[in-house]
């Protein structure tokens, strides 16, 4: 069944974006608890992503920013979300309501087969937050997981990261952006979507016989942490969707590419060089590598005529391996919101045809169009 997930994916982005005008500024005393506590860790049980560990990001006190994932028995979970907090910056506001959103992807298994599908998440809630920093949270929401729509909540317990000052300012000095007129320091961590991962596979021209990724759509995730101004190292991680239950032959088959290629889900590493230093404009070149697991599609025939009519049902699952580079560049446009524009080849057996073939290396082509979100944001005085 298809999961409309372009509503969420929206709002998450305006909520992303909309800080940019709305959020206080730092020469203005600030007394909301939300402004003294930025960073939140803690665990939720619960949706979007079951029984999960989660960091979450004040931007002001009205906005938040999450991250998290997590698992419960045969359900495995990570999702993006934005919170408002409604309360006044002048005022502490430890008793908040809030509204929210959040998209991110599970992984369903039974142990023989699995599968990715994407999931919505809109929350309604109250958060309590005491004056050391110790938050707890009640919420009711509404949740679409698998094109299926039903109600959902969660408990959140959170605690506030307390930074060493000498920490912060080795980090605000390493990550600072030179060209910029006003200097910012941040979090050295950064999460980011890859929005060509949307898109159809079959929109893409193949320019190698096994450029395409997947044959089923996925999305396609990262967290990032800053190492200095000229190394990063960057954490991808793929979710697959299910193919849909749709019946095809041999000559219409190229929508789905033969399913040789239906992705479960993959993680890997990337060490990132930049080759101009951190600025608005940073190019950068990197070497990857990646595990991943893929579904083994058989096709179960549904007629005679000819050409004869079938469909793709799960027949177990197989590990892949991915090994490539990828040379490309980060636009630093505002202090939080970044997009980057990758281009890579890879050289993976992650296509399977048969039980009596074997999983051939072979060699790929990928194009990645990143919409990323740095954590931070703070004016550095002089």
């Amino acid at each position: 069944m298809k999961t409309n997930i372009k509503k969420p994916i929206l709002a998450l982005l305006l909520c992303m974006i909309a800080h940019l005008s709305l959020s206080q500024n730092d020469s203005v005393p600030q007394k909301n608890l939300r402004r003294i506590y930025k960073n939140h860790v803690g665990v939720s049980l619960g949706g979007p992503s079951f029984f999960s560990a989660n960091y979450e990001r004040f931007i002001s006190h009205n906005f938040s920013v999450e991250f998290g994932a997590g698992s419960l028995v045969a359900i495995s979970g990570a999702h993006i979300a934005s919170r408002y907090y409604f309360g006044k910056a002048d005022k502490p506001s430890r008793i908040s309501p809030y509204l929210g959103v959040a998209f991110g992807a599970a992984l369903i298994t039974d142990g023989f087969s699995g599968y990715g599908t994407g999931l919505a998440y809109i929350p309604v809630g109250v958060q309590f937050l005491n004056k050391s920093g110790f938050a707890f949270s009640a919420e009711a929401a509404y949740m679409n997981l698998e094109g299926e729509s039903f109600p959902m909540g969660a408990l959140r317990i959170y605690s506030d990261i307390k930074y060493k000052k000498q920490k912060q300012k080795k980090e605000a000095k390493a990550l600072r952006l030179p060209s910029w007129k006003t200097a910012y320091s941040y979090s050295p961590y950064s999460i980011g979507l890859n929005l060509f991962s949307l898109i159809r596979p079959t929109y893409f021209y193949e320019l190698f016989r096994n450029s395409y990724f997947s044959s089923n759509l996925n999305v396609d995730l990262f967290v990032q942490r800053e190492l200095n101004k000229n190394f990063a190292l960057r954490v991808p991680f793929r979710v697959g969707f299910p193919l849909p239950e749709k019946v095809v032959t041999f000559s219409t088959d190229k929508y789905f590419h033969f399913a040789r290629k239906t992705i479960i889900g993959e993680i890997g590493i990337e060490p990132l060089y930049y080759l101009n230093g951190l600025n608005k404009i940073t190019f950068l070149v990197a070497p990857t590598l990646g595990v991943g697991k893929g579904l083994k599609m058989v096709e179960e025939l549904l007629g005679q005529s000819y050409p004869q009519p079938y469909k793709y049902v799960p027949a177990g699952e197989y590990v892949y391996y991915k090994i490539g580079c990828l040379l490309g560049a980060q636009f630093n446009l505002t202090k939080s919101v970044q997009f980057g524009l990758e281009l890579g080849l890879y050289r993976s057996n992650h296509e399977w045809f048969d039980e009596f073939d074997p999983q051939y290396y072979d060699w790929g082509n990928s194009a990645k169009f990143f919409l990323t979100y740095r954590f931070g944001g703070k004016r550095i005085n002089h």
